[in-house]
């Protein structure tokens, strides 16, 4: 029998996607798996919702005080008993060969992600748009992640022993980044398959869709720091430690280009539907 998933999701007022976002994990899981969901003092009916799926698979943990995303994410780990953990938001929805082909494909790296397809009556001109289908094996997932983060954290699948060895989330504003950066600092297995694994829902709410997000984020000190060290670690391991650090972003971004074309698209910015919703947004 495989080693059972713990499904880790984390949920703050989603009385509106929460049945899909489960039921979806639920139908890609096995009988022996589950999906542990954390309601993070939820005020609407969230709550009433998720107690509709009747199903053993389910377990519910309910906080009365407000966790906020960080320190929900690290009690969900603490929570699973199981090697093997995923998450996905409780606004997304999860494709169902997912973790048919992570069993398969995650083999002694330590994390295992897929693309994502985006979705959203938001979206122009169409309401779908996948991700782009690049494969990404740990060497180029370390020369990226130094540039940038090409890892949608609802796709993440992997040992619940390799996230809290390096202590699990932190408290910066880009939990699910700041982890990989330290992972990848302390030379750790992290790999991208082209298969799409989610449908990820695109919205006004989200926290990234806020003015100067991605700004706030970039300043953040504790992310700065574990950037420094991922990229000081993955220079070494290329090579290049002997550069000034101007030179040295050029470099690495140059050695993943040059392994992964196709990654020049993703490191360009937004993709244009998405760009043209922030701008639309601007002027209203």
């Amino acid at each position: 029998m495989p080693e059972a998933i713990s499904v880790l999701v984390t949920a703050r007022n989603a009385e509106k996607t929460i049945q899909t976002s489960v039921r979806s994990a639920l139908f890609a899981l096995g009988k022996h798996d589950e999906v542990i969901v954390l309601l993070d003092q939820c005020t609407d009916e969230t709550e009433k919702r998720l107690d509709a799926i009747r199903d053993s698979r389910v377990r519910k943990v309910v906080s009365e005080t407000r966790l906020g995303i960080n320190k929900s994410r690290n009690a969900l780990l603490d929570l699973s008993a199981n090697e093997f953990v995923a998450v996905l938001d409780a606004d997304d929805i999860c494709l169902p060969w997912r973790f048919w082909i992570c069993r398969r494909r995650l083999g002694s790296g330590d994390l295992l992600f897929g693309t994502a397809i985006i979705f959203g009556s938001q979206l122009r001109p169409l309401p779908v748009l996948p991700q782009y289908p690049i494969a990404l094996n740990p060497a180029q997932v370390e020369l990226a992640l130094c540039l940038g983060n090409p890892l949608v954290h609802s796709t993440m699948f992997g040992r619940k022993v390799a996230i809290q060895t390096v202590g699990g989330y932190s408290d910066s504003l880009s939990e699910d980044y700041d982890l990989w950066l330290r992972m990848v600092a302390a030379g750790m297995s992290l790999r991208r398959l082209a298969i799409p694994v989610i449908l990820y829902r695109f919205h006004a709410g989200q926290a990234s869709q806020v003015e100067g997000f991605n700004e706030t984020v970039s300043s953040n000190p504790t992310l700065r720091e574990s950037k420094r060290k991922a990229v000081e670690s993955v220079s070494k391991r290329s090579n290049l430690e002997n550069l000034e650090s101007l030179d040295l972003e050029v470099e690495l971004r140059s050695k993943l280009y040059e392994a992964r074309p196709l990654m020049r698209l993703e490191h360009a910015g937004l993709p244009e539907p998405l760009r043209r919703w922030k701008n639309r947004k601007k002027s209203h």
